[in-house]
């Protein structure tokens, strides 16, 4: 009996089961094989280490951040002493960060002998603005963790709390304690 032409979804099913049934495959570059780990047997994929970044290569976000990488490398070594975060480099203006106005006013004077010195370095750079960085552009300083009180059933055991062979010093913050914890529940 001859054979009926398929159809392209019924080439897929039929696909499907027969890589269903024989099992999991690894990926290319990959093995199944077991490993052993801490005495036990235990079956692991191995994984090649991947840095985080490899997706971006070759996109036009990562020839941007490599340029701006290699730029403050080059400001690191044209003036070690200044903390210049390049930000953008467009139209031979390169911007840079200052923590604040008046940082940005005092790095102005650097500007000529920096110029040069990218210059000298092959950068195309005819102007440097420096950007301060606004307070809001500083993230807020996270709150202070909120402790829950001690209840005044545990001081009072607390303080009641005294052994004849207890250290000296831990018997004073044990005092100290209670102490500072009732100034707390009567404010």
């Amino acid at each position: 009996m001859p054979e009926k032409p398929r159809s392209a979804q019924a080439e897929s099913i039929a696909s499907g089961a027969k890589r269903m049934r024989s099992g999991p495959q690894a990926a290319p570059g990959r093995s199944l094989a077991p490993v052993y780990q801490g005495g036990g047997l235990a079956a692991k994929r191995r994984r090649d280490p991947m840095p985080a970044l490899s997706f971006l290569q070759g996109s036009d976000l990562w020839s941007t951040w490599q340029r701006l990488s290699a730029l403050e490398k080059d400001l690191q070594q044209i003036q070690p002493r200044l903390a210049l975060k390049p930000l953008k480099l467009a139209n031979q203006v390169l911007v840079v960060t200052a923590g604040s106005p008046a940082v940005a006013a005092r790095l102005r004077q650097f500007e000529p002998s920096l110029v040069e010195g990218l210059r000298a370095r092959g950068w195309l750079v005819g102007r440097i603005r420096f950007r301060p960085i606004a307070a809001h552009d500083i993230p807020p300083p996270p709150k202070p963790r909120e402790k829950e009180p001690v209840s005044p059933k545990v001081l009072s055991e607390l303080q009641a709390f005294e052994e004849d062979d207890m250290n000296p010093e831990l018997k004073a913050a044990l005092h100290s304690f209670v102490r500072r914890q009732k100034s707390y529940l009567g404010s």
